[in-house]
């Protein structure tokens, strides 16, 4: 569906319209980054990163959601050489005060499918899934 579809750069542009949205990277195809060689990993990283900067520069955080959640101690690397200073895994709940693997980020997944409920029970930490 086309709810589904990467954004445009138009579309991101009209989103930046609000002051609270910020850019960070997502690789250039989304490929599961655990499963291409280092050279690849390294182009998807930094071409994604390169085309955002060069359009968004002042809109642009140097963090990385990783497709699919999917890492590894060599894609983790990949991502602070690229500059990159943080990058987040698509699971894993709330952010511990004592976390320190800024290249391993737990979130909250919230699913498209959520209602605006169980979005709230989730963000309460009521709901796991």
């Amino acid at each position: 569906p086309d709810s589904y579809l990467p954004a445009s750069e138009t579309e991101l542009s009209h989103a930046l319209h609000n002051a609270n949205v910020m850019l960070g990277g997502h690789t250039w195809s989304h490929p599961n980054l655990a499963a291409l060689s280092a050279l690849a990993v390294e182009e998807e990283l930094l071409r994604s990163k390169a085309w955002l900067e060069d359009r968004f520069s002042e809109r642009t955080l140097p963090w990385l959601s990783y497709p699919y959640g999917l890492e590894n101690e060599m894609v983790r690397a990949a991502a602070q050489q690229a500059g990159y200073r943080a990058a987040v895994c698509i699971e894993g709940g709330w952010v511990a005060p004592d976390h320190h693997e800024w290249y391993a980020v737990p979130r909250v997944n919230i699913s498209s499918h959520l209602s605006r409920r169980g979005f709230a029970l989730r963000l309460a930490g009521l709901v796991r899934r």
